[in-house]
């Protein structure tokens, strides 16, 4: 077999007999492999794939093997393939492509970087191109938009999630409050839009806002809430307010105890009657009975 055709070839080429010892290295193969490379000894160690040599297969099968990433004992990453040919040889050829695999790495290390940033904002990020699809979006989005967290809102389009296209959001570069439609109901945003320096789509941002009410108790005091599980309990207030029952609020101390007995009370038939509190632990207890 004439090997002199593979000295002018750009990828290394190997020539390995039957013995699995080198016989022939062009230029590239020894530019690549360095002093690992011995003509004469054996191939074991040159590539990382040596621990699972696939010769037996390309030999027996009669096909080719092509790996994309193997290292080489000198640490370099090579495109590698072996075939076997004339009933004789197995030819190996790889190409080095320590660039491409720096590049793939570096990649996947910046894209971990933005995913851990856009993650560690409290705000909804929606990453749309022009037309409003979702290119990228963070963890918080799942939540203020009340989406399963396994579900993947890449692709969809803008309109779908909020019932708000690109049109209607405020203009670029202004911050205003919009109401926005989701599967848990409507929800109040503090909403930004900023155009991406390409030019090719949009970062929008999404603040939820918690509308603060107020319950009026006379013309002195009114309880003032932003939570949906204290509007349930003023609920609750209201409900039995009108019967003539006994209440137990409990609750740490701070908490409002004493303004919701006040509340419910306001409500009660017995609102022009007086409002008697009682801190019933600093009476002693033979005289409780009495006092009440």
């Amino acid at each position: 077999m004439d090997f002199e055709v593979f000295e002018n070839f750009f990828e290394g080429v190997l020539v390995i007999d039957q013995k699995f010892r080198v016989v022939y290295a062009n230029p590239s193969a020894k530019e690549i492999l360095g002093d690992k490379l011995k003509i004469g000894e054996g191939c074991r160690g040159l590539f990382s794939i040596c621990e699972s040599c696939p010769a037996k297969f390309v030999k027996e099968e009669g096909e080719g093997v092509q790996v994309y990433d193997v290292e080489t004992a000198s640490g370099r990453h090579v495109c590698w393939s072996m075939s076997f040919v004339k009933n004789a040889y197995f030819v190996e050829t790889f190409r080095d492509v320590s660039n491409v695999v720096h590049c793939i790495v570096e990649a996947e290390r910046q894209r971990a970087h933005k995913e851990a940033i856009l993650n560690s904002i409290v705000e909804a990020i929606l990453v749309v191109d022009k037309e409003g699809y979702v290119l990228e979006h963070n963890k918080t989005a799942h939540r203020m938009l009340c989406r399963q967290e396994e579900e993947s809102l890449v692709g969809k389009n803008i309109k779908e999630l909020i019932e708000l296209s690109l049109e209607e959001l405020p203009p670029e570069g202004e911050r205003a409050d919009v109401y926005v439609e989701t599967p848990c109901g409507k929800q109040k945003a503090s909403v930004l839009v900023s155009p991406m320096s390409s030019g090719f789509g949009y970062v929008v941002s999404l603040h939820p806002i918690q509308e603060v009410l107020s319950c009026t108790i006379g013309e002195e005091n009114a309880i003032v809430f932003k939570s949906k599980a204290m509007q349930k309990v003023l609920e609750l207030a209201q409900s039995v307010a009108e019967y003539d029952t006994n209440v137990l609020i409990e609750g740490e101390t701070g908490t409002g105890k004493n303004l919701l007995a006040k509340y419910i009370h306001y409500l009660s038939p017995r609102r022009d009657k007086p409002f008697v509190k009682i801190n019933c632990s600093a009476i002693p207890e033979g005289l409780l009975e009495a006092e009440l």
